[in-house]
């Protein structure tokens, strides 16, 4: 018996956490709305406003709000490019998600809507900025199980100088390989006879300084031993690595990926290509 009402319990917490109100709730498991708020609040969880609950309704019920609680390859791959590329905030009382991308992008945030099995629209828009046009999309997600998750891993609205690797994350290449699409860079610096691989990333110290880390622990033979300041700016850092030390940092990050930046993959692709033809 009482291992039916736990069973029952963990159905009620896991269907909130998807997104089902209190009343369909109630229905559906023959309990009252006190008994229902009084599960979910004993698991630790807050209860929705209307307004959040109407969100969901009107186009997110399907949304995976459990989405980052198990750590596979393509959870962890959006955590880091969260962490590069979005940020969270809340919003009277809605608790949101945001990743902002210039519309050659456009369809990586597909992606990421199909991962979270988001009923929200990725919009585009225009932006002025010195003068300039540029072409934007976002996309916008309201989830306080999500929120929470990414806020237990450190995630702030002020990362821009703040941000540091959660222990949780930093030593998992796809965490990073999300980082990188978002801050990192590909390019190839040239000589009269060779094209070589040149490999960067910047960010705050610590997430620069945790990729070089990430990169002597998986036996990656480098001279470089700590993160480099841009000089004019408060907190941001960077490192590049080149030649034969860039494509081993590319495999590392790259090589058998399920998930990641179309753009910046296919850059891989052309330096593996280009590095077998030399």
């Amino acid at each position: 018996m009482q291992q039916r009402v736990e069973e029952k319990r963990e159905q009620l917490i896991t269907l909130y956490k998807q997104g089902k109100s209190i009343q369909n709730l109630a229905e559906f498991l023959g309990m009252s709305k006190v008994t229902v708020r009084t599960v979910i609040r004993s698991a630790g969880l807050e209860i929705r406003t209307q307004s959040s609950q109407q969100l969901i309704m009107n186009g997110s019920s399907s949304l995976k709000h459990c989405a980052f609680d198990v750590l596979t390859e393509e959870a962890l791959y959006w955590i880091g490019f969260i962490y590069a590329d979005g940020y969270v905030y809340k919003k009277q009382n809605r608790c949101l998600i945001n990743i902002d991308l210039n519309s050659q992008d456009h369809e990586h945030l597909e992606k990421f809507k199909a991962f979270l099995k988001a009923g929200v629209s990725v919009r585009k828009y225009e932006r002025l900025k010195n003068g300039k046009i540029y072409n934007s999309s976002v996309i916008t997600i309201s989830s306080k199980a999500l929120f929470d998750k990414l806020t237990s891993f450190g995630f702030t609205n002020n990362k821009t100088y703040t941000a540091c690797v959660h222990p949780d994350l930093a030593h998992h290449p796809a965490f990073w390989r999300g980082v990188f699409d978002g801050d990192g860079w590909i390019s190839r610096t040239h000589t009269r006879q060779y094209q070589y691989a040149w490999v960067g990333l910047c960010g705050t110290q610590n997430t620069v300084q945790s990729f070089i880390n990430l990169v002597k622990t998986n036996n990656i033979q480098t001279d470089v031993v700590k993160a480099r300041h841009k000089k004019g700016t408060k907190n941001n850092y960077e490192i590049a690595f080149v030649n034969k030390i860039g494509l081993q940092v590319l495999n590392l990050l790259y090589k058998d990926a399920t998930i990641y930046l179309e753009r910046k993959y296919n850059k891989y692709q052309q330096i593996i290509k280009d590095n077998l033809n030399q």
